[in-house]
């Protein structure tokens, strides 16, 4: 039997603590404003396949509205999965506001979400998460520019590398 996924989109900064500890509920969100905290104590957002595009270019508009350098900042977008098995189907309610946002399934996990369950789009295939520090960061990014200082600044892709081909609409 093929497995089920269900995604997570976070940033590149988070992938550490991610391994460590797993996703958690309540934590600092990747993508939003304050004003969703609210919902966002709700539980770990999960979507199915084609959520992912949106959540993904999300991530990258709020990271872009966030940030003066997304590679030095460490906020280029990236993609979980985690086996749908992995999340007991008792914790898991249909996130309403997700789901229309995305125009597809969303929900929310009441978790914790176990590292070891957690894998991560490296830019060629699936790894787990504990492996992060094998993920290039500038797989994201392109250099499109230099400041006054002659330094590099970086914008996103328009299509990551670390965004998986699969998920692409």
């Amino acid at each position: 039997m093929a497995k089920s996924y269900v995604y997570h989109v976070t940033t590149y900064r988070r992938l550490e603590a991610i391994a460590e500890r797993g996703l958690l509920r309540g934590r600092a969100r990747a993508i939003g404003a304050p004003s969703l905290d609210s919902h966002a104590e709700k539980g770990i957002f999960l979507t199915d396949p084609e959520g992912v595009f949106f959540w993904h270019g999300r991530a990258e508009l709020h990271a872009e509205a966030g940030s003066d350098d997304v590679l030095e900042d460490g906020v280029v977008p990236v993609v979980l999965r985690v086996d749908l098995e992995d999340v007991p189907d008792d914790e898991l309610e249909p996130d309403e506001e997700g789901t229309k946002d995305a125009l597809a399934d969303a929900w929310i996990a009441q978790g914790p979400i176990e590292g070891a369950d957690i894998e991560v789009f490296n830019g060629k295939k699936w790894i787990p998460v504990e492996d992060w520090e094998k993920i290039d960061p500038m797989l994201g990014v392109e250099k499109y520019d230099d400041d006054d200082d002659g330094e590099p600044i970086y914008g996103f892709r328009q299509r990551s590398a670390l965004f998986p081909d699969e998920l692409y609409p």
